[in-house]
């Protein structure tokens, strides 16, 4: 099993403060993404990390480094 680069656990940890800096709500979020509110919140509460799709959307959101591999 492939383990999650390390940016991608960093920034996902990061996820609300990154949101919360927008001015933006879960909801936004997830209309801008195309994910699912729930998945989001589980994101932000360390419950799960997305997959690299997920993971990759978020990042076209904040400027992040893309999930290549």
């Amino acid at each position: 099993m492939r383990t999650k680069p390390d940016f991608v656990r960093y920034n996902v940890d990061l996820l609300a403060d990154f949101r919360e800096r927008r001015n933006m709500r879960r909801t936004e979020l997830s209309e801008l993404t195309g994910i699912k509110l729930g998945m989001i919140e589980h994101y932000e509460h360390g419950y799960q990390l997305p997959t690299k799709a997920n993971y990759n959307k978020l990042a076209d959101v904040f400027g992040w480094q893309k999930w290549e591999e």
